[in-house]
């Protein structure tokens, strides 16, 4: 069974990226500004919460259809989201009554707006939305400056790319960390296994510096002893890629859902094509 509450995948995940965080920084102390360790800290635990805001209803099963509406990929989303580009509030507001009753409308409406906002809550806590904005979305950065100019807009990332590898790092993240070991566990796959905590001790921080593509770049590092570890990471993965995500039945179900759904999106159409 691996039907589980979002929720409880997002507080697994900034479990570990806390974990990530603490392990990388003590073994390579010398590396974090003092001064930023803390924000860093919050920014990572907040980016690990709220990294999946921006999905829609079935999570990446529909993700390409979305994408093909909205022009937007889920990070984009949930970062617009983060620092308030964006809201549940807006979505109702705006939404034609074609696609939603009124009453209903009317409901969400009166709801939202007694809500305090993301970037709201965050500022409260003194967690700047726009790092972790930047953390959840690696490409909001080069989209931005895009549109606005440098000059308008800065990278509060910096050199410190570790920050977005915690939450969504090419082979190890707090993301793959908590679901692939949830998933296998709810799965009941004993034929293979790895050692999440084991691959966290064995994290540090290294300054990447060729010249050419990096230039004083901190990145996560692991050291010998936690290559095994990977390994085992890996093969998991695909494991389960194999025997469970992409299992016959899945991709059957996943195929009725999406082309539901995109029958009804066509149904509505210039409803959609307005709202965007």
């Amino acid at each position: 069974n691996l039907t589980h509450p979002r929720h409880v995948h997002l507080i697994g995940t900034a479990k570990r990226a806390l974990q990530m965080w603490r392990s990388s920084v003590a073994n390579n102390p010398q590396l974090i500004d003092n001064d930023r360790a803390k924000v860093y800290e919050q920014c990572i635990a907040s980016a690990a919460v709220l990294h999946d805001i921006g999905h829609s209803p079935f999570s990446h099963d529909l993700e390409n259809l979305i994408n093909n509406f909205t022009k937007k990929s889920h990070e984009q989303v949930a970062a617009e989201m983060i620092v308030g580009e964006y809201s549940l509030l807006e979505f109702y507001e705006k939404i034609p009554a074609s696609l939603v009753p009124a009453e209903v409308r009317k409901n969400m409406v009166e709801i939202f707006s007694r809500m305090e906002s993301i970037p709201d809550i965050l500022i409260r806590y003194g967690i700047p939305p726009e790092i972790v904005a930047q953390i959840v979305d690696k490409k909001r950065v080069k989209r931005k400056r895009g549109e606005e100019g440098e000059k308008m807009f800065s990278d509060q990332i910096n050199k410190n790319y570790f920050l977005r590898e915690c939450i969504d790092g090419k082979i190890i993240d707090a993301d793959k960390l908590d679901y692939l070991q949830r998933d296998r566990i709810n799965a009941g796959i004993t034929e293979t296994s790895f050692e999440p905590e084991g691959i966290i001790a064995s994290l540090g921080l290294i300054v990447w510096n060729d010249d050419i593509v990096w230039n004083d770049e901190i990145h996560l590092g692991i050291s010998d002893k936690g290559i095994e570890m990977v390994n085992q990471l890996l093969t998991t993965r695909a494991y389960m890629y194999s025997r469970c995500y992409t299992h016959k039945t899945v991709l059957k179900i996943q195929a009725m859902v999406y082309e539901a759904c995109k029958r009804v999106f066509t149904s509505l159409g210039d409803a959609v094509e307005e709202y965007g």
